[in-house]
């Protein structure tokens, strides 16, 4: 901050001297002519050349006037690098809180992403899991018609056991 202070100083005083330099030329070729810096009045500095003819002519009275415009500048400029100086500030804090926005627009939306990604891998689990159990209860549907079939088989058996057995009885006691 300093630095561009001590430049935007370096600048407005070169800027002064090549004025005057201007002004004194303009005053050795024909009186008071206008400037490259009057016909740019949104640069901040006050020409030296402007036609002074309402004020005292004498030399004392060019030279303090002169002072005054000098000053005014100085003014002058110091007011529009302050307001600069603010401006930029403003920005500095709107792009601030616009970088914050988005970073946080970011982060929500990698939190966005990470979710959907856990619930995506949640749901492949619970795929997997359905088949297994799917897979596991045919499998267990199966064991259990095996063995609903061996204890038919079985009860097949016994009435043929107790029928040959009843048979068997009759025959010995015939």
């Amino acid at each position: 901050m300093q630095q561009k202070l001590d430049n935007l100083c370096e600048r407005m005083n070169s800027g002064i001297a090549a004025a005057q330099k201007r002004d004194s030329r303009g005053a050795k070729l024909g009186g008071n002519r206008c400037s490259i810096l009057e016909l740019n009045p949104g640069c901040g500095i006050i020409p030296l050349c402007k036609n002074l003819s309402h004020r005292a002519m004498d030399l004392n009275g060019i030279e303090s006037t002169k002072d005054e415009m000098l000053k005014t500048s100085i003014v002058n400029m110091a007011e529009q690098e302050e307001r600069r100086m603010s401006d930029l500030s403003d920005f500095c804090w709107s792009v601030t809180s616009s970088a914050d926005i988005q970073l946080s627009s970011l982060a929500a939306e990698q939190e966005f992403y990470n979710l959907r990604n856990e619930c995506e891998e949640k749901d492949a689990t619970i795929k997997e899991l359905t088949a297994a159990a799917h897979a596991s209860s045919v499998a267990d549907s199966k064991r259990i018609m095996e063995l609903e079939e061996i204890i038919r088989k079985e009860k097949y058996g016994n009435i043929q056991i107790e029928e040959r057995h009843g048979v068997l009885e009759q025959q010995v006691m015939n």
